[in-house]
């Protein structure tokens, strides 16, 4: 009988975004990794256990990695679904947040982790509630014209972590063809961006859908979308006060652009289950 190699892994859902988590803070669980990955990389066992088809299923997948820095409790490692690495993703974070709380008993406090260049902060508000600061985001293109299959769209690009377009969607209608299409438009740089559809929906609200790159579909939610959707519906009313409720496919999220180091987005966050994943 063949012996088979397997894993730890843990499952989360943000908001109706799903992540993979593997926690290896510990070096003692680095080196057991190194061992059992041999031969397959991080991105190639991503594409693996996110299949929804052929492995557990997920929009991504956190690598735990062991704090290397004063003053941060871990630094993680982000891949998307199809193995593609990226700078942030709000609802991923949020789930790091949470692991880490669910695995200590100080679980209120303000948790500093390092994601690529940047720093997170994060703490857990309540039961299955968790937020995170990101950057704020950055405006890169103001109401540029994007030409689909000869149609002019107007779209805003804007980095809230990651870039996003955002397109108007009054009629709330998913336009799949047209996210793809933007996705990986000419105008954009050789890693193209997230599409995000919009509309105001009432006093402080918003309601979104993204098409992720990395995904290459809509999904549930998008952290990072949000903010960006939340940044439009504020250039409206900028000196409005106070949170944004963001409505997307899985569920609400609550914007906050008022903290000085930067945007605050929060959430449910919630753990599915812990299992073993074979190599």
């Amino acid at each position: 009988m063949r012996k088979i190699k397997s894993w730890t892994v843990t499952k989360y859902v943000a908001t109706g975004n799903d992540f993979l988590v593997v926690d290896l803070r510990l070096n003692s669980q680095m080196e057991k990794w190194a061992e059992f990955s041999k031969g397959l990389d991080r991105q190639e066992w991503t594409q693996r256990v996110c299949d929804r088809i052929e492995g557990v299923g997920a929009d991504g997948l956190i690598f735990l990695n062991p704090n290397l820095e004063e003053g941060y409790d871990f630094s993680w490692d982000f891949f998307n679904s199809d193995g593609s690495s990226a700078e942030a993703c709000g609802n991923a974070a949020r789930v790091a947040v949470a692991f880490w709380c669910d695995q200590n008993s100080d679980s209120y406090g303000t948790i500093r982790f390092r994601a690529g260049m940047n720093l997170v902060k994060g703490r857990k508000i309540k039961d299955d509630e968790y937020e995170v600061e990101l950057p704020k985001p950055k405006l890169l293109m103001k109401q540029a014209v994007f030409e689909v299959h000869g149609e002019k769209i107007l779209c805003d690009l804007v980095d809230s972590g990651v870039p996003h377009l955002l397109v108007s969607n009054e009629d709330g209608q998913r336009n799949l063809n047209l996210a793809k299409s933007l996705r990986s438009h000419k105008l954009l740089d050789e890693f193209g961006a997230n599409v995000t559809f919009w509309k105001s929906s009432g006093d402080r609200r918003v309601e979104a859908v993204t098409f992720e790159r990395g995904v290459e579909n809509f999904t549930m939610a998008c952290g990072t979308g949000a903010i960006a959707a939340a940044w439009k519906r504020c250039s409206f009313d900028p000196d409005a006060k106070g949170e944004i409720c963001v409505t997307m496919p899985g569920g609400e999220l609550k914007i906050s652009f008022e903290r000085e180091e930067g945007v605050c987005l929060s959430g449910c966050v919630r753990p599915v289950f812990q299992g073993e994943v074979f190599l």
